[in-house]
């Protein structure tokens, strides 16, 4: 029989669901973007990679079918510059007065040259900031695909070829890295990638800015600020450790300059995370969501429109170089986001007048969550490589893990995490907004 939820539900449909679906690829839960690195059409894993069979009513943790190529979706997919003022090139001088680096006659100088290597959310949500501001940015992934607008070239090349790599970075201010390969392929995938971006910014001098995340801290206690240690306890946490510690070695040795900037788990519509995977499709369809750990642990949470505003600041300010930045973030348990984005998504109920006091009231904003065990979680994995990489990671959720993001928010002046702009555009997007791939192209595609 199988196992059922305080409130009745089939607890079993959750965790296995009933139709099998055919799935072939994933990004990281908790990093940069997902899949668009170096195999398959956007990413690892792509039709060369034997199909995964899961059920329909699993949570997608592996999402190809359902995201071919994570992008930027929903209300806010082009981002405004917010304090982000045009930059000029090292040889533009001031475009009213003639001088040094401007010719009398006033043409216009060469836009400055970015290149991100990666179309997930933030890789495209960075793209939309920078082409804002008038520069020019080149936006890299297997399948070519992002935004079609002014100001953003889509180049469809295989990341890993460090020659290829090295030939796009010619001439860009900065080389983003803001891809990820298969979640269960990193320690394969992951460090061909890595050196041929540290190849790339090395042989162009392009600055060179890493989007990363929490995997290398290992469990923490209390708010992680930038100068903790590295220790990570995982397979994938020594990945990410490995690859900061490389970039780290190159820029002290004077032969780059690279940033790390590590995020929390993503939120907005299009944002890979395994929030968005597990629980934000169920919320907004009105149905009964799981998730692993404890719900009631504080957890931090990035906006990815946050993290773009990170990235590209940091990118601009020479104090960044040399040393890691946490992007800005929110602490807040699972169930009191779940709480949030049931309001954001049905606002009439939450401020209609009387309701506070209606009966029903309170459960109708009460979010139907229930806890996925690791046992639950090891079963889903025996049929499912990607989700069995999921459980190394538990630790993440089974405690608190915040991260404190003061001090990049007080040296480049940014906002703290604007989580209700994310949970606004996440509930504007939909029940697809957790899984939007093809249906985010769309919306970017202008």
């Amino acid at each position: 029989m199988a196992p059922r939820t305080s409130w009745g539900m089939d607890r079993s449909n959750i965790v296995t669901g009933g139709t099998a679906i055919t799935a072939t690829r994933c990004g990281e839960p908790d990093g940069p973007d997902g899949p668009d690195g170096p195999d398959g059409p956007d990413g690892p894993g792509g039709p060369g990679v034997p199909g995964v069979v899961i059920a329909a009513g699993m949570p997608p943790i592996i999402a190809a079918a359902a995201r071919p190529d994570p992008i930027m979706a929903g209300t806010s997919g082009h981002l405004a510059p917010e304090g982000l003022p045009r930059r000029r090139g090292p040889d533009e001088g001031d475009p009213d007065e003639p001088g040094p680096h401007r010719a009398p006659n006033h043409e216009e100088p060469a836009m400055t040259l970015h290149v991100i290597v990666g179309a997930g959310a933030t890789g495209v949500a960075t793209a939309h900031l920078l082409a804002d501001a008038g520069d020019q940015v080149r936006l890299v992934s297997r399948g070519g695909r992002g935004p079609h607008r002014p100001g953003i070239d889509l180049v469809a090349a295989d990341a890993t070829d460090a020659d290829r790599l090295t030939e796009l970075t010619t001439g860009a201010r900065t080389l983003f890295g803001c891809a990820a390969p298969a979640y269960d392929r990193w320690p394969a995938l992951f460090p061909p990638l890595a050196a041929a971006l540290l190849a790339a910014a090395e042989r162009t001098g392009a600055a060179y800015v890493m989007l990363g995340n929490t995997y290398g801290y290992g469990p923490v206690d209390g708010p992680i600020t930038e100068d903790q240690p590295l220790a990570p306890i995982t397979v994938k946490g020594r990945v990410r450790a490995a690859m900061w510690h490389d970039a780290l070695a190159a820029h002290r040795a004077g032969r780059i300059r690279a940033s790390e900037v590590r995020a929390a788990d993503f939120l907005g519509a299009g944002a890979y995370s395994l929030y968005n995977q597990l629980v934000t499709p169920k919320i907004l369809a009105g149905a009964p969501a799981a998730f692993p750990g404890d719900l009631d642990a504080a957890h931090s949470w990035a906006y990815v429109g946050d993290v773009a505003r990170a990235l590209v600041a940091i990118s601009q300010d020479d104090r960044a170089w040399g040393r890691t930045w946490h992007a800005p973030s929110v602490p807040l348990s699972v169930r009191e986001l779940s709480r949030r984005l049931v309001a954001a998504r049905f606002p009439d109920t939450a401020a209609s007048p009387g309701a506070a006091g209606a009966p029903g009231a309170a459960q109708a904003l009460e979010p139907e969550l229930v806890r996925l065990t690791a046992a639950e979680l090891a079963a889903a994995g025996a049929a499912d490589p990607v989700t069995a990489e999921v459980v190394e990671m538990l630790y993440l959720y089974e405690r608190p893990c915040v991260l404190d993001s003061t001090s990049t928010e007080k040296t480049f002046a940014l906002s703290p995490g604007r989580l209700d702009v994310a949970l606004a555009e996440t509930a504007g997007a939909g029940p697809d907004s957790g899984r939007a791939g093809v249906r985010g192209e769309e919306q970017t595609a202008r």
